[in-house]
């Protein structure tokens, strides 16, 4: 789509040409050296053009809808279409007058396939369980048994590194499980509780420990 400043072969005086174009303008039409050029394989192979069946596009007097008569009119302004598509309609605007040119606007239908929206996120779901089976089948991981703290005093926060270690060519997917309503009590923490190792790479999970009066409680025999 633009301005692609075809003009026309004709040797009509211009006011010949003018009164052609209000009685017969499909008559003049025949003298398109766009259309020619696109029949005769000259130039965009492959493209076609809907009719035209509004006036020429250039050269109008600015700010109204005469023309110019310093030029010759002609369908400088096209839209060409390639494809599997249907032009429903293929006109100009008239109203814009702030140009020489008249723009041109086309509605086109272009066929699109539809898919299942169920169906694909099966499809996807056993596309992602296939990749982490594949993952887990080349994984060698390193995990320490236990984390060990010094003696815990209230108020004193504690930290620990724990280091997950893969050494195996697919990706280690690790996430701690919840025995209850959470991962761990109010008083530890861990950070993260899941993510994903890449291959010959670490992961520092960091395990907290704070024993505050809001944490804990103490009962008597």
């Amino acid at each position: 789509m633009g301005d692609l400043n075809y003009r026309l072969d004709c040797n009509l005086p211009l006011q010949e040409l003018l009164k052609q174009l209000d009685d017969h303008p499909e008559l003049i039409q025949q003298y398109d050296q766009l259309s020619r050029s696109i029949s005769s394989h000259k130039a965009f192979q492959g493209y076609s053009e809907e009719k035209l069946e509004f006036p020429p596009t250039y050269k109008y007097v600015k700010g109204g809808n005469a023309y110019n008569l310093s030029k010759e009119p002609a369908w400088c302004d096209r839209i060409l279409i390639r494809g599997n598509c249907t032009v429903k309609n293929y006109s100009s605007v008239l109203e814009t007058t702030c140009s020489d040119h008249k723009p041109v606007v086309a509605d086109i239908c272009i066929p699109c396939k539809k898919y299942k929206s169920v169906e694909m996120n099966r499809i996807a779901n056993q596309i992602r369980s296939r990749l982490i089976v594949d993952d887990l089948d080349s994984v060698e991981l390193d995990i320490p048994e236990c984390v060990s703290f010094n003696a815990v005093r209230i108020n004193e926060v504690q930290k620990r590194e724990l280091v997950l270690t893969n050494r195996g060519s697919g990706n280690a997917y690790f996430q701690f499980v919840s025995r209850c309503n959470t991962v761990c009590k109010k008083w530890y923490r861990i950070e993260p509780l899941c993510g994903v190792i890449r291959p010959h790479s670490s992961c520092v999970v960091s395990v907290q420990i704070l024993l505050d009066p809001r944490s804990y409680r103490v009962e008597a025999d």
